[in-house]
């Protein structure tokens, strides 16, 4: 005949196993320091993903060429969130034209904000949340803006962060093609021509550029 084992005789196993799947604080852990704390790896973590990102695009630059810093720079106007500026550095570190970087970075950073425009004018909610995290309400906020900037405020769609919901509310709302498009030309122009005069001329009395 089979014997039951007692109940209470497994107690001490399966506190042993409920351990394991429990997690416990530290000893003088709250639980706003362990969140703190687990902020903190995160960001060590994402820092650590950009660095190793940027190398990679050093790499690329350096085989690519002018074909990659057009593409990079039309990604940065669109849905890619770094500093074209970064793009720009690298090609002059390395002895390109600046003239040739600053056409190629000013055509593709223009045709990506044309595109980001046009993705407005679209009205695809779906597609203006998915790649660029921008809400309905975000996009009403600039609403004051866009009635007294017009299409002025195309001047500015280089601005980071802020930039691009310029352009996608400017699309978004309807406001003259023609002219957003000639004055984000301008912008874009502007923009680069400044920061690669400054870089060309200054860069050493400031130590601007990077050790690969």
């Amino acid at each position: 005949m089979a014997s039951v084992l007692p109940l209470h005789e497994n107690k001490s196993e399966d506190k042993h196993v409920e351990s394991k799947l429990i997690p416990r604080l530290d000893a003088g852990s709250t639980p706003a320091k362990s969140t703190k704390q687990c902020n903190t790896k995160i960001h060590r973590f994402c820092v650590i993903i950009l660095i190793e990102c940027m190398e990679i695009l050093v790499e690329l630059l350096q085989q690519w060429g002018f074909v990659g810093l057009f593409i990079g720079t039309f990604l940065a106007a669109t849905i890619l969130p770094f500093s074209s500026e970064i793009l720009v550095t690298t090609l002059l570190y390395f002895g390109a034209n600046s003239l040739n970087v600053f056409i190629v970075a000013t055509l593709g950073n223009w045709l990506g904000s044309v595109s980001t425009y046009y993705l407005g004018w679209l009205g695809k909610w779906k597609w203006i949340e998915k790649w660029f995290n921008v809400t309905p309400e975000k996009l009403e906020k600039q609403q004051s803006k866009i009635s007294k900037f017009g299409s002025l405020l195309s001047l500015f769609v280089w601005f980071p962060l802020i930039g691009d919901v310029f352009a996608l509310a400017l699309g978004f709302y309807k406001v003259s093609p023609a002219r957003c498009i000639l004055f984000m030309l301008i912008g874009k122009a502007l923009r680069f021509a400044i920061y690669i005069f400054l870089y060309t001329h200054f860069s050493d009395t400031f130590g601007w550029g990077f050790e690969i």
